[in-house]
């Protein structure tokens, strides 16, 4: 079956693809006008130390009722100085929200100042603690968000606990992929504290993010993803690993299903969640495997297989989405990625261009059907492969 749909394509050749480079990025199917503009710069590795800061509590004005446009939500969530002014990157951030709110109808309200009879009232925490942001239970969220401070953890003082912001009020529990990569970092998830209350920390440093979702990136994002790399591929034998993978979505339609039921109520929110489907994936995975590759669905792989798998890989293909974000883990500068791409990811594209990855993104959407899942054109992917590979 495999070959029969793949080779199907060989006698129609269809006319010259359109190609458009930008730096070891080629947007195969795409106008010039077309192609996203990213914001890459080197951040510097900088820690900011705060005595005594107020870091307020994660607060939400509607946890139990849906988002809608008539009725959005409001959160807040930020690190103060003693003199009760907002470090600059939350005031920033309640800026961009007012402008494009996240998830269509959510934004950030983070106040300029604070009255410090707030700091009166929070619990104090003795000794060190560093800040790391948001702690989202979103795996690819998890990897870019939570992860954008982690080159801080590298080599901190095993006494120094660690301080993230929940990502609703209803968040206690960390998840488990995110206590294997932070083990890996050398952290003990004992030392994690979510801020559910007003918290006054003895001392808290805040590592300069070097990552910041749907906005800009920085190369120093990939220090703790070579360190997570090096300690969970220790002593691995590559000689049996595929050197081609292609990562399927096809086993998580009914997880997407059930997650854009949750969004029904905002048409922004459901619409994206819905377009990561790939109508198809079983006549695309058809064309990849003829091609050499191993289909790989990675929840159903370990972490630890999961980065082994594409660190070692020389070619790394997939739907746009967050398997793709595993590329970060990936640091040999002749490996490749193919990202088809059914819907756009300005984080996908951030992240290649900081890892330095040769990338190459194909337009493939042939049709969609009444909910927004995409049917992709395989004879274009077919073409594309060839010139690719």
């Amino acid at each position: 079956m495999e070959s029969r749909v793949a080779f199907q394509f060989d006698d129609r050749p269809g006319p010259p693809l359109r190609v458009v480079t930008r730096g070891c990025r080629q947007y195969i199917n795409y106008r010039e006008e077309d192609v996203p503009h990213t914001l890459v710069e080197s951040a510097p590795l900088t820690m900011r130390t705060l005595k005594t800061p107020l870091v307020t509590r994660f607060e939400e004005d509607k946890p139990e009722q849906a988002a809608t446009q008539d009725a959005p939500r409001h959160w807040s969530a930020a690190i103060y100085t003693a003199d009760g002014e907002i470090l600059p990157e939350f005031g920033e951030l309640s800026e961009r929200s007012s402008v494009k709110p996240a998830n269509g109808y959510n934004f950030n309200i983070n106040l300029p100042r604070v009255d410090r009879a707030r700091a009166v009232k929070a619990r104090r925490l003795k000794g060190r603690h560093v800040y790391m942001g948001c702690l989202r239970v979103h795996f690819g969220h998890f990897l870019l968000e939570s992860l954008a401070r982690a080159w801080a953890l590298l080599d901190l003082e095993p006494g120094t606990k660690i301080l993230f912001h929940p990502p609703s009020s209803r968040t206690y529990s960390i998840p488990v992929f995110a206590r294997e990569i932070l083990a890996a970092m050398g952290v003990d998830p004992t030392r994690l504290l979510l801020a559910h209350e007003d918290l006054v920390p003895d001392e808290l440093i805040v590592p300069n993010p070097q990552f910041l979702i749907g906005w800009k990136g920085s190369p120093g994002m990939c220090l703790a993803f070579d360190r997570v790399r090096e300690r969970l591929a220790a002593s691995q034998s590559t000689a049996s690993l595929p050197r081609r993978v292609y990562l399927t979505r096809r086993l998580m339609g009914e997880t997407l299903r059930r997650r854009a039921e949750r969004f029904a109520h905002n048409p922004r929110r459901h619409g994206h969640i819905v377009g990561k489907n790939l109508l198809n994936e079983d006549e695309v995975e058809a064309l990849f495997a003829a091609r050499g590759f191993d289909i790989i669905a990675p929840e159903t792989r370990s972490l630890r297989e999961q980065v082994i798998l594409v660190a070692n890989a020389t070619v790394i293909a997939g739907a746009t989405g967050s398997a793709l974000h595993l590329a970060l883990f990936n640091d040999n500068p002749e490996s490749k990625l193919i990202a088809l791409d059914i819907r756009s990811s300005i984080n996908q594209h951030i992240v290649e261009q900081i890892r330095g990855t040769r990338a190459f993104h194909v337009n493939c959407v042939k049709s969609r059907d009444e909910l927004g899942r995409s049917q992709a054109d395989c004879a274009l992917i077919w073409q594309a492969l060839k010139g690719i590979l």
